[in-house]
């Protein structure tokens, strides 16, 4: 989800903001059973262990409010960037928040975005 700016609203965000884009790397199924079978980390689903089935239409969105105006996604990526473990940074991990990253989410990527004409999905 994308702002020009920062919400304001005293209620919901999404009462707010109500614009965004697909996007394959946040794009991932929100319910599922019990028991599921799930990769490490949560980020994708183990199809060596089961088949999943979907609907074959969107009824409930995983929305992710990061692009909440550039001042705040230059915020959050440089506070990301402090939490990230020197060791880790030596493995090349958490380094999408990095001041030198250049590609998918970075704040450039953001930039990009935001000056698009967004469409409404809410």
């Amino acid at each position: 989800m994308f702002s020009r700016k920062f919400p304001t609203t005293p209620g919901q965000i999404y009462d707010e903001v109500r614009t965004g884009v697909i996007d394959d790397v946040w794009n991932k199924p929100s319910i599922f059973r019990e028991i599921a079978d799930w990769t490490v980390g949560r980020h994708g689903w183990d199809y060596t262990k089961s088949t999943p089935r979907s609907s074959p239409t969107v009824e409930i969105k995983l929305l992710h409010y990061r692009g909440l105006g550039m001042e705040y996604v230059r915020w959050r990526h440089a506070r990301n960037w402090e939490r990230v473990p020197d060791d880790m940074r030596r493995q090349h991990m958490g380094t999408n928040t990095s001041p030198e990253y250049v590609g998918h989410h970075s704040v450039a990527w953001f930039e990009e975005v935001m000056a698009r004409d967004l469409p409404l999905v809410l």
